[in-house]
């Protein structure tokens, strides 16, 4: 997970943005799947292992 917070000395947060490790895993796929073969494609994306839930954020 990666957080980006931004403050301007107020209690509260101005700016709060959340990164999850799947959005990370998935944005990788153009680069990853160049190239292969489509039945390859189940078993690479299986590998990642990112749950559709967290990119949605």
């Amino acid at each position: 997970m990666g957080y980006y917070v931004v403050s301007r000395g107020d209690l509260g947060p101005f700016r709060v943005k959340i990164r999850s490790a799947s959005f990370s895993n998935i944005s990788i796929t153009p680069w990853l799947l160049r190239g292969v073969y489509v039945p390859d494609i189940i078993t690479i994306l299986a590998s990642l292992y990112f749950i559709l839930g967290d990119i949605d954020r």
